[in-house]
């Protein structure tokens, strides 16, 4: 937490006009009246839900200090990000003991990345701590805990559906090679969907009073980025670019790390 709030007192610039287009600038214009709206947020498109901002406007709401408003939701994001430094910590020392917990830190800690985006105001940063505390809750063996902080990273940022179809692909995979495959439905698969419908409605009920209609944010990134190609404005890459250089480039970093273990 002292690194993530350090790193907030040198945050004198920005990184990128969503740091506070997206997130403070929105609150602000909420609570006090006055702050530009960026068109992501007209109606006709309406491809920002109100979960990200909405912190920073409860913030603004507790306090009345200029310097307050101005470093404020700074701060809450140092905090928020100490919550994930934590949870990572937590699952490293789970899967691999104390020591890895450690050197886990170490790299976590040391990544100037991570030092420059995580206390930043980006949903994409509240995003990456949502998914730390919900790794945590699963490895831990709390599916629905772990199921509401995925649900929640999900309507903050549908991108995130792709982590969790990965782990629940995995858990439906090793049940199955278990024969425990009908546990697994009622015992949390049922369950887990009730509790991830459950904060997607929520989610999508507060877009929609927000809005003034009946909105489902999720679907209206989907249809913008994907069905309609919107997200080509801000560049893209071939579709096999993952599978060419993607992946090999990260399996190559993978490849050095398990290099240095093993001498």
């Amino acid at each position: 937490m002292g690194l993530q709030r350090n790193g907030m007192k040198k945050k004198k610039k920005q990184g990128a006009t969503d740091e506070y287009w997206q997130g403070p600038e929105v609150a602000h214009a909420w609570v006090y009246g006055y702050g530009h709206l960026t068109w992501e947020w007209q109606p006709c498109v309406a491809l920002r839900g109100v979960l990200h901002p909405g912190l920073f406007a409860l913030l603004f709401l507790l306090i009345d200090s200029p310097a307050l408003v101005a470093y404020g939701p700074r701060m809450l994001q140092g905090v928020i990000a100490s919550f994930g430094d934590a949870a990572v910590c937590r699952s490293a020392e789970r899967l691999g003991g104390p020591s890895a917990a450690w050197w886990t830190m170490a790299v976590h800690l040391g990544s100037w990345f991570q030092l420059y985006c995580l206390p930043r105001t980006y949903s994409s940063s509240l995003e990456s701590v949502l998914f730390a505390l919900a790794l945590e809750q699963w490895l831990r063996g709390a599916r629905l805990r772990s199921v509401t902080f995925g649900a929640a990273a999900v309507a903050l940022r549908p991108t995130a559906a792709g982590y969790w179809l990965a782990l629940v692909l995995y858990e439906v995979a090793v049940a199955a090679r278990c024969g425990q495959l009908r546990r697994l439905v009622p015992g949390f698969i049922l369950p887990g969907f009730a509790v991830a419908v459950s904060v997607l409605m929520l989610s999508t009920a507060l877009d929609s009073w927000y809005y003034g209609e009946a909105t489902v944010v999720p679907w209206s990134f989907l249809a913008f980025n994907v069905l309609s190609d919107g997200s080509a404005l801000y560049g893209s890459h071939a579709w096999y670019w993952y599978a060419t250089e993607g992946l090999v480039g990260a399996r190559k970093l993978s490849g050095s790390v398990d290099g240095e273990q093993r001498e």
